[in-house]
Parts: C-alpha cells; sequence; structure tokens
C-alpha cells in the first residue's frame, strides 16, 4: 500500500486555509458599511447633536471615519459638537476637513469663520467670512449676509452655531 503523508497534510493545510478566509471575507463583509448604514448613523448623530450629546455625536463620527467613510456631514456634526463643547481648535479642524470633502457647501466655511474667531484667531476669522461672501454670495445670499453682519460686528457681539 501507498502512502501519501504530503498529500494528506497538503488537503488539511488547504481546508484550514479556505476556512481562515472564508471566516476572514465574512468577517471584513460585516464590518463594511453599506449606505443604508451610513445614512442611519449620519442621522443618529445629527440627532444626537440636536439633543446635545455631543460626545456621543463624536463617538459615531469617530467609528464612520475609522471605516474610512468620511463625509463632510459627519465632519460637520462633529465640528459643532466640539464647538458647542468649547474645543474650538478641535471645531476648526474637523470644519476643515467638511470643507475639504465638501467644497461646494458653504455651511461648514461659515462655521468655521465662527469657530476661528472663538478660538482668538481673528484675522484668519475675517478671511474666512471674506471668503464665505465671495464664494457662496450669489448662490446663497442670506449665508452671505450673515458672515458680513459677522464682519461687520466682530468686535461688539459674538456670532453663535445654529
Amino acid at each position: 500500500m501507498v502512502r501519501y503523508p504530503l498529500t494528506s497534510l497538503t488537503v488539511i493545510g488547504l481546508l484550514f486555509l479556505s476556512t481562515f478566509l472564508y471566516v476572514s471575507f465574512r468577517y471584513a463583509a460585516r464590518e463594511t458599511l453599506t449606505p443604508p448604514d451610513i445614512t442611519a448613523r449620519l442621522g443618529l448623530s445629527r440627532r444626537l447633536y440636536q439633543e446635545g450629546d455631543y460626545d456621543q455625536t463624536i463617538a459615531i463620527n469617530r467609528q464612520l471615519d475609522e471605516r474610512q467613510s468620511r463625509f463632510w456631514q459627519a465632519e460637520m456634526t462633529t465640528g459643532n459638537a466640539y464647538f458647542k463643547k468649547g474645543d474650538y481648535e478641535k471645531a476648526v479642524l474637523h470644519f476643515k476637513k467638511a470643507i475639504e470633502l465638501g467644497p461646494q457647501f458653504p455651511q461648514p466655511c461659515l462655521n468655521l469663520a465662527l469657530a476661528l474667531f472663538k478660538a482668538g484667531r481673528t484675522e484668519e476669522a475675517r478671511a474666512a467670512y471674506r471668503h464665505v461672501i465671495e464664494r457662496f454670495g450669489e448662490e446663497y445670499p442670506q449665508l452671505a449676509e450673515k458672515a458680513s453682519i459677522a464682519l461687520e460686528c466682530m468686535g461688539n457681539t459674538t456670532p453663535t452655531i445654529q
């Protein structure tokens, strides 16, 4: 009788390898967010922000970021949460990320200007407000008006995020 010890080991090895690959694939597929999952998380993040739960808002958006599911809305909401917590420098970072991911949207630009102002970076805030007026003035006149008002009264009152 002929024995094939290497073949038996090869078959067992292939079975283990195929099982490992199958489990790895299933696990990776489970960790990938589908568009409905992303939409749901963005909605939950927004709701938690509106309810004032800024720490949970930041945590949910961090999970999206860890999965390379970066969206300007998540960065914007995270920036707003940091702003409400009084951490203006972190708010600035997230508003800049939101602008990078969605440069066509004016609200992150306006919020960036306000966060810069609150962080004591007045000249940068003025430049950011001017950018809102120049870039979005025709398409979004109400936001440009807010930026103009903020520029006029930067020394007198503090604008707020809504």
